[in-house]
C-alpha cells in the first residue's frame, strides 16, 4: 500500500472540535506527494469516524486529482452514551 496523500501544514486536535470547525481545521492540510500515481478507484483505510472531516478532505484532494471513485473503510465508530 502507498501513501500518495501528505499533511502539508500541521492542525490543532480535533477532539473537542464540532463538525464545521473540523472541517474548517483540515481544510488543505493535506497535499499529494511528488510523483504520486492516483488510480481510477482509491480506498482511504481510516481508525475512527467520528464526522468525517478529515476522510472526506482527503478524498476531494484524491479526486481533485484523477480518482474516480473513492471509498472509505472504517474500523470504529465513536460511542455515543
Amino acid at each position: 500500500m502507498k501513501r500518495v496523500l501528505k499533511r502539508c501544514r500541521n492542525t490543532q486536535t480535533q477532539t473537542q472540535l464540532n463538525k464545521k470547525q473540523r472541517q474548517e481545521n483540515i481544510r488543505n492540510a493535506f497535499s499529494l506527494r511528488k510523483k504520486a500515481y492516483i488510480p481510477e478507484r482509491v480506498c482511504i483505510i481510516d481508525d475512527v469516524f467520528t464526522t468525517g472531516a478529515t476522510t472526506m478532505e482527503a478524498a476531494r484532494i484524491l479526486k481533485r486529482a484523477g480518482a474516480k471513485t473513492v471509498s472509505i473503510l472504517v474500523i470504529a465508530t465513536p460511542r455515543k452514551d
